[in-house]
């Protein structure tokens, strides 16, 4: 299924999974729209400007405005059969999922982004949960991202977001790595905690369980049927995977 499209998530929905993880980006025009990358070139294409496609890699989403985001096509890339998938917008996504399953919002941020686009961002994300008062009186939207700044500015403004410390792939793990992170974690009132798998040892959920202030624990991105079971025996608290059939046949296997 094409990534970050509301065709995937409508997916995870009739699955039945309990949250969908999708990523969100900020336009030229100052709109979020659910993109994983910063440029085009990997998962999506112009539809109706084949002379673009050539050098449609260099393309910035934060270049482009809404419109000519609307122009992409988001699903040939992964199979015929999908072409003319749109990118959608986080509005779309927040309609899409409320009342149906819960969401993990991961916000990109650019690192050459200023303070004013950060709160740029916060300021959308804001205004976007503003319509969608179920999904937001019921914690069901959970903000994560990797830019700490950014949700700083989120638990300023929005002092009852759910937010989750999102850990870089290429983080060390280190007992000072780890513990600088959970002072951010505290400092941001956050929700949980992201890990990319490998860091999620016995020593880590030992420390983990031995605080006072209540952090969940998140492990990305997993996809071994083993690994599942290793995790979950582990103890953490949600797992991100591409293959969600798996972890749901695993824990309804353990029920």
């Amino acid at each position: 299924m094409p990534e970050n499209t509301a065709l995937a998530v409508a997916a995870a929905i009739v699955l039945g999974a309990d949250m969908v993880e999708v990523d969100a980006r900020l336009t030229r025009d100052g709109q979020l729209v659910i993109f994983h990358d910063p440029s085009l070139g990997r998962t999506a294409r112009f539809s109706h400007h084949p002379s673009r496609v050539t050098r449609h890699g260099s393309i910035r989403i934060a270049d482009m405005t809404l419109y000519e985001i609307g122009e992409l096509d988001a699903g040939s890339w992964y199979d015929r059969d999908f072409a003319g998938l749109r990118i959608p917008t986080v509005m779309e996504i927040l309609t899409l999922c409320a009342g149906r399953i819960a969401l993990n919002l991961e916000v990109k941020v650019d690192r050459e982004a200023t303070l004013a686009i950060r709160k740029q961002i916060v300021a959308q994300l804001d205004r976007a949960l503003r319509t969608q008062p179920r999904m937001w009186t019921s914690n069901s939207v959970l903000i994560s991202s990797t830019d700490h700044p950014l949700l700083q500015l989120a638990r300023n403004i929005m002092p009852k977001a759910t937010l989750g410390l999102l850990a870089q792939a290429d983080a060390d793990g280190t007992a000072a790595w780890l513990s600088n992170t959970l002072r951010t974690a505290d400092r941001l009132e956050a929700f949980s905690l992201h890990l990319p798998w490998p860091l999620v040892t016995p020593a880590l959920m030992a420390t983990l369980r031995s605080r006072r202030k209540k952090l969940r624990l998140f492990a990305y991105t997993v996809n071994s049927a083993s690994r599942m079971h290793r995790l979950m025996t582990d103890g953490v608290d949600g797992l991100f995977t591409d293959h969600p059939e798996r972890l749901l046949a695993r824990l309804r296997s353990t029920v």
